[in-house]
């Protein structure tokens, strides 16, 4: 077995560190490989427990029901709750696994819809192995302000597990950087410019007509249309929260004729930007 650990504030490995103080804290991170033997533990700790597969398997007996779970399983155990389970060695097993505490935790873990089961399958993601690694290093090197940013980390990977288990069950694909996920960090940034769509299609590395269709897939709007949100969204926080012009407005989100601005405003809202003023500043 290869066994790697780090530890932050444990008395006990049966009944684990509560703390009350701290919206999040975090004892201890690691990582196990099984071998040759099998493994069992029974216990029940006063934390939270999440295992996280990366091969072979692990077999849980969770509310009376012996469950197997398969690489790219998450098992999540509540504080006090009977942790009964075993590892076989020649499934050749390996996972990584984290204890965590905190009196903001379960609100946490609620927000991010984690407290509806013990086990997610997530698939294997390098993403999520990076972010424990970074964990367990931190802990080790213990630089200064550590466990601020192992709690960074931790946050990003509870997100990042359950932004995963939205997609699979909405069956919506995540966004890759390199593809329409850059495009629209760049709408985003650049909304302000009038760039063709040629533009953001060469950064998709996709033709025009490709990218025209493959945007539409993924956010159900075209690329145009999609720039002309963004800059319909500022202009409405921009008449709300200060007292620019609307000329000034227009010019800020990207329009150089503040009549045009006020016939896309309006064919947007219903409304002229100078009647959606009054409406929100009453």
């Amino acid at each position: 077995m290869i066994y790697s650990s780090a530890v932050i504030k444990e008395f006990d490995t049966y009944t684990g560190n509560y703390e009350n103080v701290y919206p999040y804290f975090i004892n201890s991170c690691g990582y196990i490989k099984f071998h040759s033997k099998n493994v069992s533990i029974r216990r029940a700790r006063v934390d939270y427990y999440l295992i996280y597969l990366v091969n072979g398997a692990g077999y849980y007996k969770i509310n009376g029901k012996l469950q197997t779970a398969e690489g790219g399983s998450i098992v999540i155990y509540q504080p006090r709750e009977v942790q009964d389970y075993y590892y076989l060695g020649s499934d050749n097993t390996e996972l990584y696994w984290i204890h965590f505490t905190g009196n903001s935790v379960a609100q946490l873990l609620e927000s991010l819809e984690l407290t509806n089961g013990n086990i997610f399958h997530v698939g294997i993601k390098t993403e999520l192995i990076q972010l424990f690694e970074n964990i367990i290093s931190e802990i080790h090197i213990k630089n200064p302000r550590f466990h601020t940013a192992c709690i960074g980390y931790f946050i990003k990977l509870l997100s990042v597990i359950s932004r995963e288990l939205y997609a699979r069950k909405e069956s919506v694909k995540p966004l890759k950087k390199s593809d329409i996920g850059q495009c629209i960090i760049k709408m985003q940034m650049e909304y302000q410019n009038d760039h063709p769509v040629s533009y953001y299609a060469n950064i998709a590395n996709l033709s025009v007509s490709r990218f025209i269709r493959k945007f539409k897939d993924t956010m159900n709007i075209s690329p145009i249309k999609y720039i002309e949100k963004i800059r319909m969204d500022k202009s409405k926080e921009l008449l709300t929260d200060t007292d620019l012009t609307i000329y000034e407005i227009s010019e800020i989100v990207g329009y150089n004729d503040p009549f045009y601005f006020s016939k896309v405003f309006k064919r947007n809202t219903g409304l002229s930007p100078t009647a959606f003023r009054k409406l929100r500043q009453g």
